[in-house]
């Protein structure tokens, strides 16, 4: 009979085995989206080994996948130097859905793949996208700030330069509520000031 730990483990295997696939599909469609998704699960692990959070081989690979989606938005659009037209962004806002059916089409894990389509949508649905009504879990709200400070603080992005991060944190500050649970944005910003 087998080990229940040992299943566990082979099951994880498996689980990094299809993300790397999946990572190198992002990394060779678009670098950008790439080094995004790499600097936003750096973010996210080193989060979860400061408080110390359980699942943090999980969390990290969902971080890692979460704009898999990006894969299906034409590069003109993704890589633009200016701002969206309405078209544009509105092609945009399908990389959550295209990005989860993506990942269940690859038997990823359903947690691993809701992260792909729930990290774009605010607290107490004011606002994002897609529109669902829907309460996000916790690893999904720390993946929307590590992705949205990772955003705001990249000096790589062909549509903007980045922010400091004191300004960054100002922002994330000033959505608490809106775009960001109090307290996960909360202690992120006692994170990032303990640890920057």
């Amino acid at each position: 009979m087998i080990n229940q730990n040992i299943l566990n483990l082979f099951n994880n295997n498996i689980e990094i085995s299809k993300t790397l696939k999946i990572l190198q599909i992002i990394k060779e469609k678009d670098m950008n989206t790439y080094n995004h998704s790499v600097n936003v699960s750096k973010l996210v692990y080193e989060y979860c080994v400061y408080y110390n959070l359980d699942n943090k081989g999980n969390i990290f690979l969902s971080a890692l996948l979460h704009d898999t989606g990006k894969i299906f938005i034409d590069p003109v659009i993704l890589n633009k130097p200016g701002k969206l037209t309405n078209v544009e962004f509105s092609k945009m806002q399908q990389h959550p859905i295209l990005g989860y059916e993506f990942l269940k089409q690859h038997n990823m894990d359903e947690y691993i793949s809701q992260a792909a389509l729930l990290h774009h949508i605010y607290e107490e649905n004011k606002g994002g996208y897609p529109k669902f009504n829907i309460v996000k879990p916790d690893y999904i709200r720390l993946i929307s700030l590590c992705d949205s400070f990772e955003v705001m603080t990249c000096n790589d992005r062909p549509y903007q330069n980045g922010i400091s991060i004191s300004k960054a944190l100002k922002e994330i500050e000033n959505n608490i509520g809106i775009q960001f649970d109090n307290r996960m944005a909360n202690k992120f910003i006692d994170w990032i000031k303990d640890t920057q």
